[in-house]
Order: C-alpha cells, then sequence, then structure tokens
C-alpha cells in the first residue's frame, strides 16, 4: 500500500538580493533579534511527497544519495530523559547508540575507517527548545526542534573542513589520496516506536538543479560554518518512508569529496506535516549521528 502525500515544504526564496549579498545566519544571540539572518523562506504549498516503501531498496546511496536499512535499536533511547532539564550527561547516554552505529556504518560501507564527530536529538515539540536558546555548546544537552526548512547540512567546502578538522595530518594525506574516498554520512531515525508526526522527506539529488542550491553562512561565536539552502523549482521529486520505525534507520551522504562540482548526488531534505494525522499523535522525536566515512576504491 503506497501512503503518498500532497503536504508544504519550506523552501530559500529566490530572491534577487542574493546575487550580491549572500545569505546568512547568525547562532546563539550574537545579534539583535532583527539582524540575526537575511534569509528568508517560503511554504510551497501541494507538493506530492511519494512514499518510497514499496519500492524502498531501489534508493540506494550510490544512485540518489540515501537508502533506508532494518537495524535494530538495542541502545535505550528514553526521549523523556533527553527532553528534561535534570537529564544529566546525555553523552552517556547515547555514547552506547554511538557505538553500535558507528559498527553498523563501518560494515555497510567496508570501511577503512569510521569517525563519529556529532550528533543531535530533536523532536517537534521539545519542552526545551521551546524555553532555551540553542547555542553551539548547548545543542546536545536537550532535544532541539526538528529542521522544517529544507537543507544541506554541509556546503562542498564546509565538508572539507569537517574533514580536515577531524583528521590528522598524516590521515588528511592518506585519505585524500587517490584510491581512498571520503564521505559524510548521517544516521537518521526515530526514537518513536512509529513516526506519523513529522516525518523527514529527502528530494532525489538527480531532480535538482545546480542553480537552485545557494550556500549560507553560519556565524558562530568562534568561527563561521557553510550550509546550503534549497529554492524550489517544480522539477523537483520528493520522497519518505511511511511509518518509519525506531528500527529502520534511513542513511544519507551530506559531503563527498567527489563531488568536486558541487553538491552532485547529495539529497537535499527537510521535515513535513501530514495533514490526514489527527490530533493527540506522538510528536515525532529522532536522533541523528554524523560520521566521516573512509573507504578503500576498487
Amino acid at each position: 500500500m503506497t501512503l503518498d502525500i500532497i503536504s508544504s515544504l519550506s523552501f530559500l526564496d529566490n530572491d534577487p538580493r542574493y546575487q550580491h549579498e549572500k545569505p546568512y545566519e547568525i547562532i546563539a544571540g550574537m545579534a539583535p533579534s532583527g539582524w540575526r539572518s537575511n534569509c528568508k523562506f517560503s511554504s510551497v504549498p501541494g507538493l506530492l511527497i511519494r512514499d518510497c516503501r514499496p519500492f524502498r531498496d531501489e534508493f540506494t546511496i550510490d544512485k540518489c544519495g540515501f537508502e533506508y536499512h532494518d537495524w535494530d535499536c538495542t541502545a535505550h533511547l528514553c526521549y523523556d530523559k533527553f527532553d528534561s532539564a535534570d537529564g544529566g550527561d546525555l553523552s552517556a547516554l547515547i555514547e552506547p547508540y554511538l557505538l553500535e552505529t558507528i559498527s553498523r556504518v563501518r560494515e555497510r560501507f567496508r570501511a577503512e575507517k569510521v569517525v563519529c564527530f556529532d550528533w543531535r536529538l530533536r523532536s517537534r515539540k521539545s519542552k526545551l527548545a521551546e524555553q532555551l536558546e540553542p547555542t553551539l555548546d548547548k545543542v546536545r544537552d536537550h532535544a532541539i526542534e526538528v529542521a522544517h526548512i529544507v537543507h544541506y547540512d554541509n556546503s562542498q567546502r564546509e565538508g572539507k573542513r569537517l574533514f580536515d578538522r577531524c583528521m590528522s595530518p598524516s590521515e588528511k594525506s592518506q585519505y585524500l589520496a587517490p584510491g581512498w574516498r571520503v564521505r559524510i554520512v548521517n544516521v537518521w531515525r526515530p526514537i518513536n516506536n512509529v513516526v506519523l508526526d513529522c516525518p523527514l522527506a529527502f528530494c532525489d539529488p538527480r531532480s535538482v538543479k545546480p542553480e537552485d542550491i545557494v550556500p549560507v553562512d553560519k556565524v558562530h561565536k568562534d568561527h563561521v560554518s557553510e550550509g546550503c539552502y534549497l529554492t524550489h523549482d517544480s522539477s523537483q521529486e520528493w520522497f519518505f518512508l511511511s511509518r518509519q520505525t525506531r528500527n529502520e534507520a534511513a542513511l544519507f551522504v551530506t559531503w563527498d569529496n567527489n563531488e568536486t562540482n558541487g553538491c552532485g548526488m547529495i539529497p537535499p531534505h527537510g521535515a513535513f506535516l501530514d495533514r490526514n494525522i489527527p490530533d493527540g499523535i506522538e510528536p515525532r522525536a529522532s536522533i541523528e549521528a554524523r560520521l566521516i566515512v573512509v573507504t578503500k576504491e576498487p
């Protein structure tokens, strides 16, 4: 049974100002609220978001940059603990899950090296996200809001910076040489038993035009990182996995050192609301792990 949905997604406006003024966002209260960003977004209604469950195995990282796996979650992930002000050291609660994920990713890619450099907890109705202003040093202390704006986690330039930051000089010299491939992979899964509220949608990158991808500066207290937003085009094709469970992991590439000419086979993504879901459904809660994956090329 296919559960295709007509819904809306939020995109960066195709504003002429971005031709001469780069989009930016100032993070964590570094400027008055009116100065935090020059980004303007609009919700685009009436989009067909196709359910890929009936042909789930046809979506692979090699073909479209994302795929799904039946990976049982043996770690104890309790959302109430994550969304509590007295939740304690969340890294200790998360570590077993991250170690399990590293092992699974190493096996999936037959990787030479896998490094988990970041993780996030998200919920559409996080109690603490409503109370606390997100800062770079607090972003892992509690669940944060889901990402409704269609985006890329990293630009090509930012992906290379993350690789450089996480690797030793000898590793950088080795793994950027011919015969090696380096990717950043996001492993996303629900903490809920089943996600009905606010699932994650992926755009097939083969349907994205290069001019639709807009780099954005994200200004932190001690550095500037770079991501990308997407402007809408009618050619874009959207997919999601209906009724995704906590034992179904979505893997997607957010950087690939082979993609020297842009985002190529990197899938933009964003959360959406299914208006057919009745009130009272458990709000989505999810966890994502971000990993550098190094493989030997044949």
